[in-house]
């Protein structure tokens, strides 16, 4: 006690109770992001304008109105990404109001196909017959084809109309159109390849 009369009296103090509200996150922002379709997603990371300098506060973001291909992968396109909850040492002394991208702000890019195609061949006279397409980097399940293979004969045909007996380098080919539910995850260049017409035993 203080004052010029504090000595007549004795005080055996008091306590009393105190509450701290968690402090409100603000200026929260989601960066931009991408990743290919098959990869794993990575969403931007997190930020919060007014956190106390030296906490541990962590978010992570998640995206918005995704769908799922045949293969169970996140379908490539353009999504917001949202945050809805906070974590690390020091988040309980903090409130989030659940925040979403105003755009889309997170890419799912194509995935280039790559493959092959296997030699073609047939017997002079004989209706053609194009090698296969093997794609190397397919999701598993994924649904999807190339278009049909084609042997382009021109100027190497006979007086009789047929594609002459001999080897012939890169005359076989498939466009990159793809067809199939899954078609729009994927872009793909086509593909040339070999044909051999070997000569008719009279």
């Amino acid at each position: 006690l203080t004052g010029d009369d504090a000595g007549n009296y004795t005080f055996g103090g008091l306590t009393g109770n105190y509450s701290v509200s968690q402090l409100t996150l603000t200026g929260t922002a989601i960066a931009a992001s991408s990743s290919t379709y098959g990869s794993t997603v990575s969403p931007g990371a997190v930020s919060f304008t007014n956190v106390v300098s030296g906490d541990e506060v962590t978010a992570s973001a998640s995206l918005v109105g995704t769908s799922l291909s045949t293969g169970g992968q996140i379908k490539a396109g353009s999504y917001r990404q949202q945050v809805s909850a906070i974590g690390g040492t020091d988040s309980g002394n903090y409130s989030l109001s659940p925040y979403t991208t105003a755009t889309a702000t997170y890419t799912v890019n194509q995935l280039t196909l790559t493959g092959s195609l296997s030699a073609g061949s047939s017997v002079y006279g004989a209706s053609l017959a194009p090698g296969t397409v093997s794609l190397n980097n397919l999701v598993s399940g994924d649904q999807v084809q190339t278009g049909a293979v084609t042997v382009n004969t021109t100027g190497n045909l006979s007086s009789g109309g047929k594609l002459k007996a001999g080897s012939y380098t890169g005359i076989q080919s498939v466009g990159s159109t793809l067809t199939g539910d899954d078609a729009g995850n994927y872009t793909f260049g086509g593909l040339t390849g070999n044909y051999s017409v070997s000569q008719l035993t009279l």
